[in-house]
């Protein structure tokens, strides 16, 4: 679904929100982007930092997942240790 620049900013925004009252709360947050020089795009995001253990794992990715569902988002990138 294409969105207009303002549209991808507002619910960007309110991203941003939700992921302020996420739980489990990422250690940390700083906004990034993501794009696709063959097709031309750029789309901002944001990347979280969770530093818990194995037990936690389960959890703050369910809780990414869900948060990206309702979002709408085509993709998440996990990298773990």
């Amino acid at each position: 679904e294409q969105r207009s620049l303002e549209e991808n900013t507002r619910r960007n925004c309110s991203l941003a929100d939700e992921i302020r009252e996420l739980r489990p709360r990422p250690t940390m947050v700083w906004p990034s982007f993501g794009f696709s020089l063959a097709e031309g795009w750029r789309e901002d995001g944001f990347c979280l930092v969770y530093r818990g253990g194995a037990e936690e794992a389960a959890a703050e990715e369910a809780a990414v997942v869900a948060l990206a569902r309702r979002f709408g988002q085509g993709a998440i990138f996990a990298y773990r240790r």
